[in-house]
């Protein structure tokens, strides 16, 4: 059987956890590199999961639909060019598809 989609709070919260900030800090104006890789790796578990939209992202975080696109596009590059990266979003992913 098919697992349901995770919701965008369950991805948030363990996004938070994994990264220790608070929702708000993710939520918060700027572009601070710990919130900003946060906020990118959830847009690739919620892509991933087929959790949310990345319109529904932005929305949700207070950004640019296009900002949002352009870190997806990075964390994509960065797992492409990094085995170690690509092993830790694929641990990730495995990890929200057991919750």
């Amino acid at each position: 059987t098919r697992r349901r989609p995770p919701a965008i709070g369950e991805l948030l919260k363990y996004v938070c956890h994994q990264y220790q900030l608070r929702e708000k800090e993710l939520l918060a104006a700027g572009r601070a590199r710990l919130p900003a890789e946060a906020r990118a790796l959830v847009a690739w578990l919620a892509l991933k999961t087929h959790a949310a939209a990345l319109t529904t992202l932005a929305q949700h975080f207070g950004r640019d639909i296009s900002t949002l696109s352009h870190a997806l596009s990075r964390t994509e590059g960065r797992s492409r060019n990094s085995p170690a990266f690509a092993t830790a979003l694929r641990r990730h992913l495995y990890a929200m598809s057991q919750a």
